[in-house]
This record gives structure tokens, sequence and C-alpha cells, in this order.
């Protein structure tokens, strides 16, 4: 089974050897693969991939691909994965590493498990861990081929399924064949992919070891970007979101979602004609739901806007999810 692993390169020369490091020092010994993609960076990431890579001896395949012009994270990643050979497609982002053995335990459990669409592996955040990453509510849970069981876990408010694309063995078919690339120009991309791949999968395998080292930074694309940009980026993935549900039938999954992304839109509102349209869509789904304290509290909210309002909300709806839990 070969793997293809791809890391987008942007700005990272403090972390960019770290992580070429941690590849290099797989375990794994079957076909290896791994596409460093230059989207057109200003400082010195490439050139010091290019000595790390040219000073390796070993199985690995690497590759350096250059965009033209910069496409942000989701583009290079699609560009990795278009170009991509191997059977399963592995993310890093390009500031954090993976540990030694890593693509050999997720190898193994997809081996174990012949054609599973993608394999999670456990993280740990550093310097201060926490459990937003966390797979430790799957514990005993080592294959599930259910979609109504993982489109319910994405959609928990609370420990959820991990919503990140790195530290995913991904079946790169599954990818292609449902046209699962990242939505280009927009952060949280992470958070519109994993909704519609979510819709796609079949099954998914779990392992328990920590494979994955998250760094966060203060010169994180995240980090940089800005409440206002974040909201708006939001904004559009809300837009996609509810335009997909406005297409499903009433069921507990699009139930979840309603409260999920309702969670969210209340959050993130900001008085725009993006916003001002998804609140439309979305008090018209609630409505036919049959909900009426929850549009009641809602109109109240948009009417008012007022943090205590928000709040209010906010705190309703998370309960209202935990009947589907």
């Amino acid at each position: 089974m070969k793997i293809s692993i791809v890391i987008p390169v942007y700005n990272v020369e403090k972390y960019i050897e770290r992580c070429l490091r941690s590849v290099i020092s797989q375990t794994y010994k079957g076909p290896m693969e791994c596409i460093v993609v230059d989207d057109c960076g200003n400082d010195q990431s490439v050139e010091i991939a290019r000595r790390v890579i040219e000073e390796y001896e070993g199985d690995i395949e690497f590759r350096i691909v250059s965009h033209e012009k910069n496409k942000g994270l989701s583009g290079a990643r699609n560009t990795g994965t278009r170009i991509a050979t191997g059977d399963y497609v592995y993310y890093i982002d390009s500031d954090d590493e993976i540990t030694a053995d890593c693509i050999e335990l997720l190898s193994n459990e997809a081996l174990k498990h012949e054609g599973v669409d993608a394999v999670q592996g456990a993280t740990v955040t550093l310097p201060d861990d926490d459990e937003f990453y966390s797979v430790k509510r799957y514990e005993g849970v080592e294959y599930i081929d259910d979609n109504g069981w993982i489109r319910r876990e994405f959609m928990r408010i609370n420990d959820c399924l991990p919503v990140n694309a790195w530290n995913k063995l991904i079946r790169r078919a599954f990818i292609v064949d449902n046209r699962l690339y990242f939505r280009e120009g927009i952060i949280h991309e992470d958070q519109h992919w994993m909704y519609f791949a979510t819709k796609k999968m079949v099954d998914i395998a779990f392992v328990q070891q920590v494979t994955y080292r998250h760094y966060r930074n203060g010169e994180s694309i995240m980090k940089s970007s800005g409440e206002a940009k974040s909201n708006k980026h939001w904004g559009l993935i809300l837009e996609d979101v509810m335009d997909d549900l406005r297409g499903e039938s009433e069921g507990e999954e699009k139930s979840l979602a309603l409260w999920k992304y309702g969670v969210i839109l209340v959050s993130r509102y900001s008085d725009t004609d993006v916003y001002r349209d998804i609140y439309a869509k979305y008090m018209d789904m609630m409505v036919a739901l049959g909900d009426c304290w929850a549009v009641t509290f809602l109109r109240m909210w948009h009417k008012l806007n007022v943090p205590f309002t928000r709040v209010l909300v906010r705190r309703y709806l998370k309960t209202l999810s935990k009947r589907y839990e």
C-alpha cells in the first residue's frame, strides 16, 4: 500500500525542517512519497526543504511542486492530492510534525480494514494540550462502517469527531471519486471539507496512539487572519452548508446539523448580506422542523442583537442538541 504525504509550505522557515525530519524518521516499510507544495511564500522555507531533501538518503520519494501564485492552504492540498500516486493521502501542516510510527500505525489499521475511507489518529497539542482534537471518546471503537453514525458523531456540538483533515489517512479514490477537494480562498477549510466528506464517508477506523503533534503558534493562519476575516469566511461556509441542508430530507442528521450550525450562526452573526441570507434560510428550515421555541429565541436575538440574548440562544440550542446524543 503506497502512502502519499502532502505538505503545503508557506512562510514556515522556523518549522519546515522539523516537519520534514519527522517524515524522514518514519518506520513504515511500504512505498511512500512526500509531496512538498511551494505556495509562493517570501521566506527561506523552500530553500530549507530542498536542503533537507537533498541530504536525505532513503526510500521515500520526495517531490517539490511550485505554484505560480499563492493559492492558500486549500489550493496547496488540492495540488498535492491531484498529483499524488498513493492509495492513501495524509496531510501534514508544515508547522506540525508526526511521530515516527505514525504512518505505520495508521496504515496497519487501513490494511486490517481493507478499503476503509479514513483512519483517524490521536493528536497531542503543544505547548498546552486540550481536548479539541481528542479521540478518547472512541476508546474501544476500532472500526465503524455506518455513515449515519459518522454523520451523527461529526454533528455533535461537544466532543465531536475531529474536524481536522490532517492526521487522517484518507483513501485517495474516496477524495477523487467524490470530488472532495478543499474549497479554495477560505480559512476554516477543514470545517467545510469535513461537512461534505462525512456525507460520503462509508467507514472509518481509529488509532488511539498519538500519531501527530499539533503546535499552536502566534504565526499560524488562524492567529493572524483576525476576527473580521474569520467571521466572513465562516459566513461563506455556513452559506454552503445551509444550501446543502435545504436539499436534504427531514431526519436525525438534518436536525443535528441545524443545531450544530445554528450555534455557529448565532455566535458569528454579522450584519452583512451573506449572514442575513443565511439567517433567513436557517429560520425557514427551523420553522419547517417545527421547533417554535428555537424560532422564537432566534427572532428575539436577531431583533435585539444583545450579548445576553446571544448567550441564551446558544445555550438553548446546545441543550436541544443533546436529545440526539
